[in-house]
């Protein structure tokens, strides 16, 4: 008998919320099952509808100690360094939408595609400045990533970045959005799985706290390196979220000729 599987995802913008679905069938021994699994995008645009996904089978073996974080002691020029990092957030408007995004390189902002979708220019805010324009000047739908140009000079730099391939089980991760348009909130979560695909996509999955307002914004490790952005968040639960790792980004970057700092 065929069983069924099921995707909802939803994005985290601040605006109304929308749903894609995927269905899978594939052939069974015996019996019948169905099950339904709801992912919630953090922006206020309607999400990216999923290729079919088939369900991960979940290994029993261990995980090398190698794979997994350990907790270091910061040296307090890693604080300073955090603190520039968390300077290159910005709040993003694009009609009724509301998100975040990230400065990759000067005068070109990083967020996701599903907050600024359909809306040829937007405008965004960084911290310690007043709103500015910002045109869309590349999209890709796949990784849900776009990229904006300022319509001005950069009052900041750009963080260096990281690839996801580098990082470990449990290794801590800080978050910088507006959810709820509380802008330039900064959260703490960890890596809870390297890997997770929808599709032809790949997400790092984190226990990072996300909100309407979330999407887009960027997601660094302790040294204020930049990981990716947050995608979209598990609907109906707690402390399941999914980054777009800066890997993605490249073919985006690329066609708006945008290099990322190293």
């Amino acid at each position: 008998m065929p069983r069924r599987f099921s995707a909802l995802l939803v994005f985290l913008s601040g605006a109304a919320v929308g749903v894609g679905a995927a269905h899978v069938e594939w052939g069974g021994a015996r019996a019948e099952a169905s099950v339904s699994t709801q992912l919630a995008p953090v922006s206020g645009q309607s999400p990216v509808s999923p290729e079919p996904v088939s369900p991960e089978l979940v290994s029993s073996e261990p995980v090398p100690p190698e794979q997994v974080a350990q907790v270091q002691p910061r040296p307090d020029d890693d604080s300073t360094r955090l603190e520039r990092s968390f300077r290159s957030a910005v709040s993003v408007r694009a009609g009724r939408a509301f998100g975040a995004g990230v400065l990759v390189a000067d005068g070109a902002v990083l967020t996701a595609y599903h907050v600024v979708e359909g809306e040829p220019s937007v405008r965004v805010r960084f911290d310690d400045s007043e709103w500015m324009d910002a045109a869309v000047v590349a999209t890709d739908t796949p990784t849900d990533l776009a990229v904006l140009r300022l319509d001005g000079p950069s009052p900041h730099s750009a963080p260096p970045s990281r690839s996801a391939t580098e990082l470990r089980l449990a290794e801590a991760l800080l978050s910088v959005g507006s959810p709820r348009e509380l802008g330039f909130s900064v959260q703490r979560g960890i890596v809870s799985r390297l890997e997770r695909r929808f599709g032809d996509a790949r997400y790092v999955q984190t226990d990072l706290p996300a909100n309407p307002g979330s999407s887009g914004g960027p997601v660094f490790d302790e040294e204020g390196r930049l990981i990716g952005v947050m995608s979209f968040v598990l609907r109906d639960s707690e402390g399941i979220a999914f980054v777009t790792p800066i890997d993605a980004a490249a073919p985006v970057l690329a066609r708006a000729d945008v290099h990322l700092t190293e």
